[in-house]
């Protein structure tokens, strides 16, 4: 978590100052994404580790979700400060300056302690102070210090909750000032398309097992559905499990070796417990060591459950080598058989989950834009950003276009800008409202046809159609803020479009 930390400042800070070059930043957001679901898998155990303490457990969680919003809030402030430009930025040397402060105070631990609230001041001071800027150059900078200020909440949070564990401090006298509500609920990414596919798999394979066992009358060969069941489940949430299967399955075989040496060459001679202990202790310490590291720990799993399933240690010792071969050949054939299922199951691959993720992530964001006025927030960030973490880790297998979403987090920022709007929504005028529902709608449509087609350029209209009415809305508070959600739905999926201008003297970037 510390190594992460770090990371996200570094990358925090050259968004700020423009440092590297955009492949460079995009390499860090996507090996930040990758960090977040392993870390996220490690945290899951955490809580049953005797060891652990409920305030460190309570920490990582704290620490998780500020974790998950700091990449899509990252990608906002580097858009909002590319939309802006050097010009815009040249004509606000304040908004500069502060910037710089922002950058040099996120990578300085001792000033994050001492200037927090400070620096706080600072953006809500500069928040205060934009009413001669120009209409677009004012929407823009007010997104840029919103996300400024969500930064720097993050960060602080951060380092008040490493501060806290390390000291061994109740997290929950930490005064945190990013929200949950705010960021985002732990939610998980589930297929259940897939998941009722790897359970077909299965069950075909343990009938198949079981048909031989009893068309065969098999005194032994129960051990093949067992081994079916095992194999196919222990790897069904892999992409290509048919290769871990077959990898397990010979190992298998190597344990099946260990296994006829302990039972006929070794234990026939122990008569003591401490002895035997002794005689086991080199394997299975051996096992663990391979099970400890990560490389090797697929290996040491495989040749330490079998061996320890094949083994069946009794209070007395009656193995029989004819007993043991059959049990051996079906344990083995189970196996065999779980692949060859698996195979003409899943034989799909990682590019197919990739493109199911992506899918799935459009149809999430349809189903954001068809909803109106449910405090859902948290739960699409939580949501999106482990899928994206997941897809991260497919990115070899993803296309050129997909690759471009899954960089600049655009889905993510898309979706949260709809659900923002969708509150703003509720205190513009009634015509207002109309304009912005027929967009949400006409999104949601494009949003479900887009796995299989581009977005429609008359959707760069609508959403034109919308700024336009929301410009015209007499509610200031809540017109900006229906402002601030349409600049990022714009954005995010038109970056590239002409700035929108409803008057020659007026234009609105998005």
């Amino acid at each position: 978590v510390r190594s992460w930390l770090s990371d996200a400042r570094r990358l925090s800070r050259d968004v700020l100052l423009d440092h590297g070059t955009s492949e460079t930043r995009r390499a860090q957001r996507l090996r930040l994404a990758t960090d977040i679901v392993e870390i996220d898998t490690l945290a899951t155990h955490l809580a049953y580790d005797r060891l652990a303490d409920t305030g460190t457990v309570r920490g990582l969680a704290e620490v998780r979700l500020r974790m998950l919003m700091l990449l899509p809030i990252a990608t906002s402030i580097e858009d909002r400060l590319a939309a802006l430009g050097k010009m815009a930025l040249q004509r606000q040397p304040e908004l500069q300056r502060l910037i710089g402060d922002v950058a040099a105070w996120i990578v300085d631990e001792d000033r994050q302690r001492q200037s927090g609230e400070q620096i706080r001041a600072t953006v809500t001071a500069r928040l205060s102070a934009l009413d001669g800027l120009a209409p677009r150059e004012r929407i823009l900078t007010i997104s840029l210090l919103l996300r400024l200020r969500d930064l720097i909440d993050i960060s602080a949070d951060c380092r008040a909750v490493a501060d806290a564990i390390a000291a061994g401090r109740d997290i929950s006298t930490v005064q945190l000032a990013f929200h949950p509500e705010s960021g985002a609920a732990p939610v998980r990414h589930r297929d259940h398309g897939m998941a009722l596919w790897s359970a077909a798999g299965t069950a075909v394979a343990i009938l198949i097992c079981c048909g031989v066992w009893i068309a065969t009358g098999w005194a032994d060969g129960a051990s093949a559905p067992m081994m079916a069941a095992v194999a196919c489940s222990f790897f069904a949430a892999q992409d290509e499990p048919a290769r871990s299967i077959r990898a397990f399955g010979l190992f298998s075989l190597v344990a099946i070796v260990v296994v006829a040496i302990y039972q006929f060459a070794l234990v026939p001679g122990i008569s003591h417990v401490e002895v035997l202990i002794a005689a086991l202790a080199p394997t299975f310490l051996l096992y663990g060591f391979l099970i400890a590291r990560p490389k090797t720990s697929p290996i040491g799993m495989a040749l330490a459950a079998n061996t320890a399933t094949l083994l069946a240690l009794q209070s007395t010792y009656t193995a029989d080598f004819a007993s043991f071969a059959n049990t051996s050949v079906a344990f083995f054939l189970g196996v065999v058989i779980a692949e060859i299922v698996t195979r003409i199951a899943r034989g799909v691959g990682a590019e197919w989950i990739a493109k199911r993720l992506t899918t799935s992530s459009w149809q999430t964001l349809a189903v954001a834009a068809e909803r109106r006025g449910r405090g859902d927030r948290a739960q699409f960030a939580g949501l999106m950003l482990h899928r994206l973490g997941l897809l991260v880790q497919r990115i070899a297998f993803i296309s050129e276009s997909d690759r471009r979403d899954t960089d600049s987090l655009v889905q993510l920022r898309i979706g949260l800008n709809i659900i923002d709007l969708r509150r703003a929504r509720y205190g513009l005028a009634a015509s207002t409202v109309r304009a912005i529902d027929h967009m949400l709608d006409d999104l949601a449509a494009a949003f479900r046809a887009h796995a299989d087609q581009a977005l429609p350029a008359e959707l760069l209209s609508c959403i034109d159609a919308a700024v336009t009415a929301v410009v015209k809305d007499p509610n200031e508070r809540a017109r900006d803020d229906a402002l601030l959600g349409l600049v990022g739905i714009r954005r995010g999926l038109f970056p590239d479009a002409p700035a929108y201008r409803s008057q020659p003297e007026e234009s609105f970037a998005a």
